[in-house]
């Protein structure tokens, strides 16, 4: 069940106006960042072409000829240390251990509904809609409208994960705490569901199937903390009606001995470290699928990431427009209808424009950060330029 509240302001003609004014360096500054933005997302570089010149090795036999390059091996993880995350879960044949906390609390939504009146005033409706539910980043109660009656506190526990140190892959011999983050990890105990996060060049690629299967003998439950299905609970409620603030806890993991797939610098006869890529990325990555399947998730992660930057530059460039053009439109309302008829064409010219401006931006983007095609494209174009002269001189003629 939630609950909804609702406060209405009433903004006079000059007040909006004003605030247009300040909306115009919003904009402009919208505007032009959204280039800078949409120039960078297209020379991001691409860590699935990193990984496809890894020279790929067996993880059981030794390969000096591969010493200082960039390699890619597939065996079996091991390691003779026992893991926990010195919590709750009873350490063992893990190399990884990824930990998921979340905390029944309080969200908080709005939506704010605009009436125009008759004197040039804007009336402005917010509704403030409170509801429970299970989340793994509460919000911070103290920005909520009514926060006094609708109280966060601090969630219990972290999320955390933990690594196994000694680990080898084969023959080789890896260090877990080079690889920076955890990738494709859970956020939820009741879903198998993946949050979207930005790739980096050191990270673990948790698959499908990594979630822990709990038992009483993996995790030490008393007390107040109980085992419920495949998750721990803590809290004042129950699982079937929690309290705010309870929480449940759950756990992804490698486990020792699975099969995975390492890329990274072959360092002496038998480590792995960090790669030194192109543009100062430190490339190290630890997947629990073969190589082709990796350098497909490298890939599909780039391209997913290429077209929310590409969304969101278009969209702040549209917006932008829109927020630097608002004072012409407030005077254009004064007009009756036809200041209304301009006000909404003006926004469907903006996003047309945004739409033109960014295509383009991203196309010159794509020559600047290719020379070779930059170079082809202008050739090519001479040779059009030339071949039409030449047309033209034979039809005069």
């Amino acid at each position: 069940m939630s609950e909804e509240y609702s406060e209405t302001v009433v903004n006079s003609w000059g007040d909006n106006y004003i605030t247009s004014l300040l909306a115009v360096i919003l904009g402009l500054f919208l505007f032009f960042g959204s280039f800078i933005l949409l120039f960078w997302n297209e020379g991001r570089l691409n860590l699935s072409e990193v990984a496809k010149t890894a020279i790929e090795i067996s993880a059981t036999q030794p390969n000096q000829k591969a010493i200082g390059k960039l390699i890619s091996t597939t065996g079996t993880i091991t390691s003779t240390q026992a893991l926990g995350d010195n919590l709750f879960l009873v350490p063992g044949s893990y190399s990884i251990v990824d930990r998921t906390v979340e905390m029944f609390s309080w969200y908080e939504k709005t939506r704010t509904e605009e009436r125009k009146n008759l004197n040039g005033s804007v009336s402005k409706t917010t509704y403030y809609d409170y509801s429970k539910g299970w989340t793994n980043d509460p919000k911070d109660s103290k920005d909520f409208k009514y926060s006094a009656t609708h109280h966060n506190p601090k969630k219990a526990y972290s999320d955390q994960h933990y690594t196994t140190s000694g680990a080898k892959v084969g023959l080789y011999n890896i260090n877990m705490a080079d690889f920076e983050k955890v990738m494709q990890r859970k956020n939820s105990c009741e879903s198998n569901s993946s949050e979207t996060s930005y790739p980096t060049g050191k990270g673990i690629y948790l698959n499908d199937n990594s979630r822990l299967q709990l038992s009483s003998q993996l995790v030490k439950s008393s007390g107040d903390v109980r085992l419920i299905n495949n998750y721990l609970f803590q809290g004042k409620g129950t699982p079937e009606n929690p309290s705010i603030g309870d929480v449940r806890i759950c756990y992804n993991t490698i486990p020792i001995n699975s099969t995975v797939t390492v890329f990274g610098k072959l360092e002496a006869a038998n480590q792995i470290t960090a790669y030194n890529a192109p543009r100062n990325t430190k490339f190290h990555q630890l997947f629990t699928i073969n190589r082709s399947e990796a350098i497909k998730t490298l890939k599909s992660e780039f391209t997913n990431w290429t077209w929310i930057f590409r969304i969101f530059g278009f969209l702040a460039m549209s917006f932008g427009i829109i927020f630097a053009i608002e004072p012409v439109n407030m005077l254009l309302r004064l007009i009756p209808f036809f200041g209304q008829w301009v006000g909404e064409i003006s926004v469907y010219l903006s996003f047309f424009v945004g739409f033109v401006l960014t295509t383009a931006t991203i196309f010159f983007s794509q020559l600047l950060h290719n020379p070779l095609v930059l170079i082809a494209v202008i050739i090519t174009t001479l040779i059009i330029l030339l071949g039409l002269k030449k047309i033209k001189q034979y039809i005069l003629n």
